[in-house]
């Protein structure tokens, strides 16, 4: 039986840099897919966060921000870490990436 997605943003699909702003350190991160809603992305295994985290991040490409949440993560081809991101907070009002001015 077909799992029925239950997401209500379309999904688009976005090969981009993107940073998260983990404690006192900026990690890159790299975005497979974005919605409204959250965000695919990878990073370095050894750096993902855990399942429930909170993440400032910031979408180089689109130009925005946002609070976002750990929903899941799991192992990429490459021995990356995926991690599917919720939004909590998006924020358009950025002009540059906030832990890098």
């Amino acid at each position: 039986m077909a799992q029925m997605d239950k997401r209500s943003n379309r999904r688009i699909s976005l090969d981009s840099p993107a940073y998260a702003l983990m404690g006192d350190t900026i990690v890159d991160l790299h975005t497979h897919n974005v919605s409204l809603g959250g965000s695919l992305v990878s990073l370095p295994r050894q750096r993902a966060p855990a399942v429930g985290e909170r993440l400032d991040i910031w979408l180089e490409e689109l130009g925005f921000g946002a609070e976002a949440r750990v929903r899941w993560t799991a192992d990429a081809p490459n021995g990356d870490a995926y991690m599917g991101l919720q939004f909590e907070h998006l924020d358009f009002s950025l002009t540059t990436t906030p832990a890098l001015a």
